[in-house]
């Protein structure tokens, strides 16, 4: 009797695996009473948090820009790394040291960072040559004539 009550409940397990959206692998586990080993996913204590954020920037298009170390990663890479997610609470809200950004965003703000590198290497050369003119005319110093 005990048999047969033990082979109902496996039945109907059974039936229960068949009707679920449960992968093949699975099943086969189940069904030859092997316990399932899932991967050990977890890789460091901020994995779970940089897959969280990793997903939501995947599915918004966006570019994930750490405020820490000024580095630009794309979701996967975000997820490879070694960064450290940190929260804040104020209030009820959560903020993180990641800013997702669109790559639009992303782009026209580094356009900006080089014309402003660009302007400030102008403004060197030009104040350079401002300073070699004053020390010419200061010392009255004048380039070497070629011996004949």
């Amino acid at each position: 009797m005990e048999f047969l009550k033990y082979l109902l409940k496996m039945a109907k397990q059974i039936l229960i695996l068949f009707t679920k959206n449960i992968s093949i692998f699975e099943r086969l586990n189940f069904l030859s009473m092997k316990p399932v080993q899932k991967k050990n996913t977890v890789k460091d204590a901020h994995y779970t948090a940089r897959l969280k954020i990793a997903m939501t920037a995947y599915t918004s298009g966006s570019i994930i820009f750490s405020q820490d170390t000024k580095n630009i990663y794309t979701p996967r890479e975000f997820l490879d790394s070694n960064e450290e997610v940190r929260y804040k609470e104020y209030g009820l809200k959560e903020y993180h040291n990641f800013t997702l950004l669109y790559p639009h965003t992303l782009i026209t703000g580094l356009i900006s960072e080089v014309d402003k590198a660009k302007n400030q290497l102008i403004d060197a050369e030009k104040k350079l040559h401002s300073t070699v003119l004053k020390l010419f005319k200061t010392f009255e110093l004048r380039p070497k004539e070629k011996n004949k």
